[in-house]
Formats: structure tokens, C-alpha cells, sequence
């Protein structure tokens, strides 16, 4: 029973993670939408695209720190709400990583209510930014291996957070605007990418060094290491459809934009693998396994 139970709240906390990053990645990925690529003709979509995105940050958030309470508590669902309990993990770096990320989306719903046209609205989204990314630093084995790792995690997390959350809304565009003014905002999207590839490439690297400590080898013949080499491949698929969109099929359009479409669609999916594989890094392996 102890087992079964275990096991239950490794699923609930799965699921929680992997339900709270893609929230997070559609809000990272809506914001920079509509402060980088503005476009008239999906900002309705995009609007609703980032409040759902903030009533997810909301909800996963709060329900992953609840089930994190109950897992500890070991008194079934009444465990989630043992307020002495959740008040000493609120002090830990699991209270700050939830309160980081509750601020986040509390920040980006009343921006986008009241201030969409203000020029504060560009200088809160990167404040919004900036708290989700300070989140992926507060906790976690990265935390404890000083301020250069946690800064270069910080920057790894946010940029496949915008990657991963700017793809639903490229497609969209390729399907509702003109091909003229999707092949405008799709070349934007690749050339600030290429900032965003060397971004994860050079924190990427950084991070698998201060994990490994400079021992590859033991790295790699590791469980963990093994899934990180998983997530790379992963990754590198994103990247090589990447660089086929912006130097073969966005230069093509409107000829290319079936095949920009499928292609789209397979960047979502590999997408959401990276995004279940990063959960399970992040909760089920450590270094140790």
C-alpha cells in the first residue's frame, strides 16, 4: 500500500510539472508574441492564448506545491492541505520557486488586462520573464552549485520555455494571415532564434559541465546521462526542422506552407517530448541516478 501510494504521487507530481511548464511555455511564448512579433491579425488568438497560459501558471503551480505537501504529508488527499507542512516547504526553495511563478502569472494577467497598450507593457513582460526564470534557479541540484550555474539555467529554462510556447502561435499565423505577412513574421521568429540556439547551446553545455563535474564518461554511462542524451536528440530534431523552416520552406511560401504546416506540427510534438523528458529529469533521476 505504502508503494502504491508512492508511486501515485510521483505520477500526480509528474503530471503537475508537465502540466505546469507548458502553461508556463505558452505565457513566455505569448508575451514574446505580442511584445516582438506583433501581429493585428492573431492578437485576439494570442490574447486568449495568454490568459490561458496564466490561468494554467495559476492553477498547475499552486496544485504542484499542494501535491509536493501531501507526498510529504503521507495522509492521502487530507495530506495536501496540512497547513504546518506546507508552511515549512513554503520556506524552503520550493516555496520560493511557486511564489515566483504564482507573482509570474499574477503580473502577466493584470498587464495584459489593463496595461496591453502602455509602454510599461514591453518592460512588464520581460519582469514577467524574468520571475519565471529566476523559478528554475531558486530550486533543484542546479541551486546548490552557485550563481553561475543557477544564472545559466535560468537562461536555458526561459528560452526553450519561449521556443516551445512561440510554436502554436507561428502556426496559427501561417494559418490566418496572408502568406506575405506570416513569411514577415516567421523570418523575425528565425533570426532571433538563432540568438536563442546559442543561448541554449552555451547554458546547455555549461550545466552538463557542473552536473558531470568535468567526468564525461561518468555521465554518460549514467541512467540520467543517458536521458539527457535522449533529450539532446530530441532537442537536435527541433533544430535541424528549425533551420529547414527559415532557410528552405519560409523563403518558399506560399508554395512551402503545407509542408511549413506538418513541419510546425512535428516541432509541437518533439516539443512536448522535450517537455516530458525534462520532467522526468527533474523529478524521478537526480546526478545519483
Amino acid at each position: 500500500m505504502m508503494l502504491a501510494t508512492l508511486l501515485g504521487w510521483e505520477v500526480l507530481t509528474l503530471l503537475s510539472k508537465l502540466g505546469s511548464y507548458g502553461a508556463m511555455a505558452a505565457l513566455a511564448g505569448a508575451l514574446f508574441m505580442r511584445t516582438c512579433l506583433y501581429s493585428a491579425e492573431v492578437e485576439p488568438w494570442l490574447l486568449r492564448y495568454l490568459w490561458v497560459g496564466c490561468g494554467g501558471t495559476l492553477v498547475m503551480t499552486l496544485l504542484a506545491f499542494l501535491i509536493q505537501v501531501g507526498a510529504l504529508a503521507e495522509n492521502g488527499v487530507a495530506g495536501m492541505f496540512d497547513w504546518p507542512l506546507a508552511a515549512m516547504l513554503w520556506s524552503s526553495g520550493n516555496g520560493t520557486t511557486t511564489g515566483l511563478r504564482l507573482l509570474a502569472a499574477v503580473l502577466a494577467l493584470l498587464s495584459s488586462v489593463f496595461l496591453t497598450r502602455h509602454s510599461l507593457y514591453r518592460w512588464l513582460s520581460v519582469a514577467v520573464g524574468g520571475l519565471m526564470a529566476a523559478s528554475f534557479a531558486s530550486s533543484g541540484h542546479m541551486a546548490t552549485q552557485g550563481s553561475a550555474a543557477a544564472f545559466a539555467v535560468a537562461l536555458h529554462a526561459l528560452t526553450a520555455l519561449i521556443w516551445m510556447g512561440s510554436l502554436l502561435p507561428l502556426w496559427q499565423h501561417l494559418r490566418l494571415t496572408q502568406s506575405n505577412r506570416s513569411a514577415a513574421v516567421l523570418t523575425r521568429f528565425g533570426e532571433l532564434a538563432g540568438y536563442g540556439v546559442a543561448v541554449l547551446l552555451l547554458a546547455g553545455v555549461f550545466m552538463l559541465w557542473r552536473i558531470s563535474g568535468g567526468h564525461w564518461q561518468g555521465l554518460v554511462d549514467s541512467v540520467y546521462g543517458q536521458s539527457v542524451l535522449i533529450k539532446l536528440l530530441l532537442v537536435s530534431g527541433l533544430l535541424l526542422l528549425a533551420a529547414l523552416n527559415r532557410w528552405q520552406l519560409v523563403p518558399a511560401l506560399p508554395a512551402s506552407s503545407r509542408a511549413l504546416d506538418l513541419s510546425l506540427k512535428v516541432e509541437k510534438l518533439l516539443g512536448l517530448a522535450v517537455l516530458l523528458v525534462t520532467v522526468l529529469l527533474t523529478t524521478l533521476m537526480g546526478r545519483e541516478g
